[in-house]
């Protein structure tokens, strides 16, 4: 809270919620506006549904799509 520009989290969106409001806490108890922090969220199988609404309400700004070989050159 003191010195990131950045947060990255995983999990489902309200676990994700969770940890995000934790570390707004932690930026308003130090005197930090917790919207100069960016937040990231860490998207890892292909085959799961991913409800990205969920996340952007949770606070997400970036989303992170982890992908595995094989590739398909022709997407």
């Amino acid at each position: 809270a003191r010195h990131a520009d950045a947060w990255n989290g995983f999990g489902p969106p309200a676990d994700y919620a969770g940890s995000s409001a934790a570390l707004d806490e932690q930026c308003r108890r130090i005197g930090r506006d917790p919207a100069t922090i960016e937040r990231t969220v860490l998207l890892r199988r292909l085959d799961d549904p991913v409800d990205v609404d969920a996340f952007v309400a949770a606070g997400a700004t970036h989303l992170i799509r982890s992908i595995r070989p094989p590739f398909d050159d022709a997407d």
